[in-house]
């Protein structure tokens, strides 16, 4: 009955002097539609005009103050983990934005972070495509330019892209995606381990020298003098490199220490490959012709070894001129470098994904989001009137720091509302009154929420 007062009350045609709104439970904000059907017609579009002039809450984030950009806030359901559903979702809305397109006088670009997110991992792959085959043409291309022997180009090129792929296939087993820092690693381990198969084949073809020519054992004979002499100079310079990129455990981002985890077994599979697979298959392929007679150095070997005579002959100068060139590295690298990071980063400056971010950041409140949580302990808890100013307060003050486009809590949907009921704009800036008034604007808010 005291329920039926209030409302009866709320909404009995009292004369008011001018537009005044008697508080109440039930006293709600108009909230349907404006726009009836497909057409907006002049009447609507000066009514949502009137009530954008009045809605903090809408202007700035769904529409800017220009009035020349909006845009449609699509929430992605929370369940979505995997990139490829997320990707399939995006697609869908992509799908549906061709088949409707909009006025020539608008410009439609996708933004946010689970779009960037997709974009993103499909230039990943579209990298992967491109750099792991210009790796592989370019040690194909030095192989071809220092050994000129077929099987000297081709078993190097084979065990490297065997050790990139098992090192792609471990990721997959233990189900570590690529992201963008270990979206290298593939193109990281042919490098490296290229350079294993190379002194391997240099090896075996000086072996091959003293050898009789007409020994059918001469290429056995060669590669096992080879793998002993090899094995361990090649371990060891693997191990330290992967000791290497190993450290990286200690780091506190965890893409930093997965991506040291990752190039350190690829390093050390890249080392087991070589050193099983090219030397198997050196004893079954034909030795290169002229392997029996010394030659000349070529100019890479004269080029090698004269620098190695004037650094012989030259120690202190050599010494002083890389100390200094070091110190002067450290100084630029320690003053000069900054260390910054952005997902955008990865994008060109005239990217369409860089420019729709610009303008949601300069004509909105931007896609990245500072989240404050705060947690409360004891009797107290949000509702209270005195928690409620006070997180008010924090709001208030954060939207006045440099950087800060937007800031808002819980406590501005309630000024919301008391602005629409009956305190007016000014409401807005004032401190609730006290927890009487403040659980009425929550039941309304409440009332007023629909229900997913």
């Amino acid at each position: 009955e005291g329920v039926q007062c209030v409302e009866g009350i709320t909404v009995s045609p009292i004369p008011r002097p001018g537009p005044v709104t008697i508080p109440g439970v039930f006293s709600l904000p108009d909230v349907t539609p404006v726009v009836e059907g497909e057409q907006v017609t002049d009447e609507e579009a000066a009514e949502l005009r009137q009530a954008l002039e009045d809605s903090p809450l809408i202007e700035g984030r769904l529409i800017s103050e220009s009035r020349h950009t909006a845009v449609l806030a699509v929430y992605i359901n929370s369940d979505i983990r995997k990139m490829r559903d997320l990707r399939a979702a995006v697609q869908r809305i992509e799908d549906y934005l061709t088949e409707n397109p909009v006025p020539d006088d608008v410009t439609l670009n996708l933004g946010g972070l689970p779009y960037i997110r997709t974009v993103v991992v499909q230039r990943f792959r579209n990298d992967q495509a491109l750099i792991v085959p210009l790796a592989l043409a370019a040690c194909l291309f030095i192989l071809a330019l220092t050994v000129r022997w077929l099987p000297g180009v081709l078993l190097p090129l084979g065990a490297v892209a065997i050790s990139a792929l098992l090192t792609v296939g471990g990721m997959a087993l233990f189900e570590e995606p690529f992201n963008i820092i270990n979206n290298i690693v593939p193109a990281l381990i042919i490098i490296i381990g290229i350079s294993n198969s190379i002194h391997l084949i240099t090896r075996y073809r000086q072996e091959l020298r003293p050898s009789a020519k007409a020994d059918p054992e001469a290429a056995v004979k060669a590669t096992q003098r080879t793998v002993r002499s090899m094995a361990v100079a090649c371990f060891l310079t693997t191990f330290t490199t992967a000791v290497g990129f190993a450290s990286l455990a200690i780091s506190r981002t965890e893409l930093l220490r997965n991506f040291g985890y990752v190039a350190g077994a690829g390093v050390l599979i890249s080392y087991v490959v070589t050193i099983t697979f090219t030397p198997v298959l050196l004893t079954l392929v034909k030795p290169p012709k002229g392997s029996f007679e010394e030659k000349p150095n070529g100019l890479i070997e004269q080029w090698v070894a004269g620098l190695t005579r004037f650094v012989m002959e030259n120690p202190w100068k050599v010494l002083a001129v890389s100390t200094v060139g070091f110190a002067l590295a450290c100084y630029v690298g320690w003053t000069g470098k900054e260390i910054d990071n952005s997902v955008l980063d990865q994008f060109d400056p005239s990217d369409p994904i860089v420019e729709t971010t610009r303008v949601l950041e300069n004509e909105l409140q931007g896609v990245m989001p500072l989240e404050i949580q705060l947690t409360i302990s004891g009797d107290s808890d949000f509702k209270s009137v005195e928690v409620a100013n006070q997180v008010q307060e924090v709001v208030d003050w954060l939207k006045a720091q440099d950087g800060v486009l937007g800031a808002s809590s819980y406590t501005t949907y309630l000024h919301e509302v008391w602005a629409l009921t009956s305190g007016g704009p000014e409401s807005r800036q004032r401190p609730f009154a006290n927890q009487v008034q403040l659980d009425m604007f929550l039941s309304r808010l409440e009332a007023a929420t629909p229900a997913r």
